[in-house]
């Protein structure tokens, strides 16, 4: 075999693996595929006795990449007027096909929202893990104590 004939043969190859997943897959499914699909969750935070609460800072955090000790807070998310903080997760570490997320809010005795440098050991703090999949729509409470 000639070199010619090898470019050749490489060439039909490249055009016909390029045709068949052209024709296989349309751009949205290839769009996916590469992309991956997004993880979106609503975390609905309420106080003790039931009301939304607005404006304060909810914290997401992977307990597969960061450990369970970790500090650091992978996403955060303010809570609209119905107590809503949306999370868009579009880069889960999955696990066996799943992840575990914390979605975590930290206040004072006197139900003051708390974030940063605020926080201390005698915050107060709600915890709540999630298992999530790639792709799904989850939503999520969290009740203060």
């Amino acid at each position: 075999m000639t070199k010619s004939t090898l470019k050749k043969g490489m060439w039909l190859l490249v055009a016909f693996v390029t045709t068949i997943i052209s024709v296989s897959c349309s751009k949205e499914e290839i769009k996916e595929a590469l992309e991956g699909k997004k993880t979106e969750v609503s975390v609905y935070l309420k106080d003790t006795d039931g009301t939304p609460l607005n404006g304060w800072v909810v914290y997401g955090f992977s307990e597969f990449a960061w450990k369970e000790g970790s500090t650091f807070h992978a996403k955060q998310s303010a809570t609209e007027n119905e107590g809503k903080a949306i999370f868009l997760l579009d880069d889960l570490d999955i696990k066996d096909q799943q992840e575990v997320y914390r979605f975590v809010v930290y206040y004072t005795k006197s139900k003051k929202n708390i974030f940063g440098q605020e926080i201390t050991k005698e915050s107060l703090k709600k915890v709540v893990p999630v298992t999530l999949k790639q792709g799904e729509n989850k939503a999520v409470e969290i009740k203060l104590d």
